[in-house]
């Protein structure tokens, strides 16, 4: 979750300097390039959206081609140009994994007392008072991801296992009262599922992440 906002702030803020420092350069550029107002092209290149304003500006509005203009903000112009297309990438790739991750496949099983279930940004948290049964998911890992998967739990009584598994290839993991990384290489990228089962256990907390 925490990287998917970090992505929603970076794009907003690549959006905001691209639009700004365009149109600083625009701005100073039609004072030197064009024989039209240059306030004008500022509201051209900003208020149509797509890129169509500025692909305008630079066809019609540039229209003193014997003069050399100053270049002022031009650097900071492209420099935002690439800013905006790298933030846009990351925001882009980020909403697939949040998307992945929020629409995985979830079940649950059994006997539950105050039980809490989470799934945020490749981060599977479960909790519960009381629990018999199982509780599993069905989530998209990449060849990353599979490399960094790790498994916490915490119980008051009972026993808790997880059970990894994809097509015929799967083992079981006990969790009970322990923190350590899963190995995953047998496995391939892709839908992996996983399960959580609980043997009469109290005042369990399992936290299990891939990211």
């Amino acid at each position: 979750m925490a990287t998917f906002v970090v992505s929603i702030i970076v794009f907003a803020a690549s959006i905001l300097a691209f639009y700004a420092f365009m149109g600083l350069w625009v701005y100073h550029d039609a004072k030197e390039k064009s024989d039209h107002p240059a306030w004008l092209w500022i509201i051209v290149v900003l208020f149509i959206n797509n890129f169509v304003g500025l692909i305008l500006y630079l066809i019609i509005g540039r229209n003193k081609k014997d003069v050399v203009a100053s270049g002022r903000f031009k650097k900071l112009a492209i420099a935002s140009a690439i800013g905006l297309a790298l933030g846009t990438a990351f925001f882009t790739v980020e909403t697939v994994r949040f998307s992945t991750s929020a629409n995985a496949q979830h079940r649950q099983i059994g006997s539950f007392a105050a039980v809490e279930d989470t799934l945020r940004n490749g981060v599977w948290q479960v909790s519960a008072q009381r629990a018999s049964g199982s509780i599993s998911l069905s989530p998209q890992l990449t060849y990353e991801e599979l490399q960094q998967f790790y498994v916490r739990g915490s119980i008051g009584s009972g026993r808790v296992t997880l059970q990894v598994g994809q097509g015929n290839n799967y083992f079981i993991v006990d969790i009970t009262n322990t923190a350590q990384r899963v190995d995953l290489s047998g496995l391939q990228p892709g839908r992996v599922s996983l399960e959580l089962l609980f043997e009469n256990a109290e005042n369990v907390s399992v936290n299990t992440s891939w990211r």
